[in-house]
């Protein structure tokens, strides 16, 4: 059982991905697709709630997840008034709407690492000097 609570609060969320947010829930809305913002920065202790519930791979200690520096957001379908995780076609459809529109600037989970379809968070930053 999960205690602590997700964050959704687009404000606790780098201000690059805060807009990329505003603007993909307009996206998805357009085309249909109704997911929803589901989580976003996170907590050392939800990350690490996570982890051992085998819903991450990171630990919140030794290996920080970017929810928790507030460059990472999940978007989950809202299917009948309740959360799915199952339609996989949906999400691999809204991930690559996502990523035709913003993908100079964030990754999708399911591209890098094959799975964790809902995912989406900043691309790194590199200093070009």
């Amino acid at each position: 059982m999960i205690h602590w609570k997700r964050d959704v609060d687009p404000d606790h969320l780098h201000f690059k991905l805060a807009r990329v947010l505003s603007q993909a829930i307009i996206l998805l809305r357009d085309h249909n697709m109704p997911f929803k913002f589901f989580e976003g920065k996170r907590s050392a202790e939800r990350q690490g709630e996570l982890f051992s519930l085998g819903h991450s791979k990171c630990d919140g200690i030794v290996v920080v997840s970017e929810h928790q520096v507030g460059r990472a957001m999940d978007l989950v379908y809202w299917k009948n008034g309740n959360w799915d995780w199952s339609d996989e076609y949906m999400y691999k459809a809204m991930g690559y709407l996502i990523m035709h529109e913003f993908g100079e600037i964030i990754d999708w989970g399911y591209l890098l690492w094959g799975w964790d379809l809902p995912h989406f968070q900043l691309k790194p930053y590199h200093d070009p000097s």
